[in-house]
């Protein structure tokens, strides 16, 4: 009778064992096959016939049941069900489970981004700019820079200058692609050149300094060699202009903005247009303290655009200065590190005072 026993839990054990290796794992890889083709394979490939997939591609297509079936999508975001059933062999479930994965297919960018540009017979400063760009299509956008602060939506502008010179025009293409999947653009440019009134030997030129406190701030200042009855123009490239040999401009955001100089002079007139990128005021109030809470030292950071002192203050909840630091800042990101190891727990507030500006943030001791 002990023997019939051990005998039969010996045969339990083994096919529970069995059993339990028989497992329904869903998970799978893919790859592209081609830019929209991918093929699936299956984590379970070469196992018993009894064990089933399920494949649900999520763009609405009928499911398969193929183990590592290929799939042709068009561009776009997709969730793919994997479903695995594993059956014993009178046909009952042994177990099932399923996994979901999100693959991207991006779009195939064949923009390329093309035009020509025709001077006007009856105003040298008139052109008609056509774009040719290849594959362009109903429903991508398009964005003209003719190099003298000014754009155009439209499909095949024309623009008049403001006087002769040289500018640097672009035409930039974009298609909409799907979420989550890379961008379509593509830009070109040219150099148009517009002559000036023969005789006209007037150079302009410029130079430009950034405030040290306020970097959106420029300075521009005009060196161009010019008669003393001449005057100047300026565009400023965000829709703004100034009439004053000198100008000082402040931009409201930050950027890459084409600023042209004209110089007029009876009937001479000629422009020079350059680039100028503005930073963000990055000094002004952009500090962080870390730690936080903090138990032993406190840090704070700040960003210079130049060399100057950094006063670093710890204030209690009553607003009563219990630290007070000095330190020679750098252009720059810099650390102030401060000990509050003895002070005791509760909630402080650290201030930085540096080229006009203060700064202040809260922390937890």
């Amino acid at each position: 009778m002990m023997k019939r026993y051990f005998m039969l839990l010996g045969i339990l054990i083994f096919f529970s064992v069995k059993v339990a290796a028989q497992t329904c794992n869903p998970d799978f890889s893919f790859q592209f096959t081609t830019a929209t083709i991918v093929k699936f394979n299956p984590a379970i490939v070469n196992d018993s016939p009894l064990v089933q997939h399920w494949w649900i591609f999520g763009d609405g297509s009928p499911s398969t049941t193929q183990i590592s079936p290929s799939h042709t999508y068009v561009p776009g975001v997709y969730v793919v069900k994997h479903i695995v059933l594993r059956s014993n062999s009178a046909g009952a479930q042994v177990c099932g489970d399923t996994l979901l994965k999100t693959i991207t297919v991006a779009a195939q960018c064949n923009l390329s981004a093309g035009f020509t540009f025709q001077q006007s017979n009856s105003n040298q400063l008139e052109f008609h700019f056509t774009n040719t760009s290849v594959n362009f299509a109903a429903g991508d956008s398009i964005r003209w820079n003719f190099g003298d602060g000014t754009v155009s939506y439209d499909l095949n502008p024309t623009h008049v200058y403001t006087a002769p010179g040289t500018y640097n025009v672009c035409i930039r293409v974009q298609r909409v692609t799907p979420a989550g999947t890379s961008p379509c653009v593509s830009e070109l440019c040219h150099t148009v050149t517009i002559a000036g009134t023969p005789g006209c030997n007037i150079h302009p030129t410029y130079t430009h300094t950034a405030d040290s406190l306020h970097p959106k701030k420029i300075y521009f200042t005009n060196t161009t060699q010019a008669a003393n009855s001449s005057t100047a123009s300026w565009s400023f490239g965000d829709g703004s202009s100034a009439s004053t040999w000198n100008s000082v401009h402040e931009y409201s955001l930050p950027g890459r903005y084409y600023v042209c100089l004209t110089i007029h002079d009876g009937n001479c007139v000629t422009s020079h247009c350059d680039s100028l990128t503005v930073i963000p005021n990055t000094s002004a109030c952009s500090m962080q303290v870390f730690p936080n809470p903090a138990s032993t030292v406190i840090h704070a950071t700040a960003y210079l655009n130049a060399p100057t002192v950094i006063n670093a203050y710890i204030y209690n909840s009553s607003q009563i200065q219990v630290r007070h630091k000095e330190q020679q800042g750098i252009a720059g990101n810099n650390v102030v590190e401060i000990n509050i190891q003895t002070l005791p727990s509760g909630i402080y507030t650290f201030k930085l005072v540096y080229n006009g500006h203060t700064c202040t943030a809260t922390f937890l001791k």
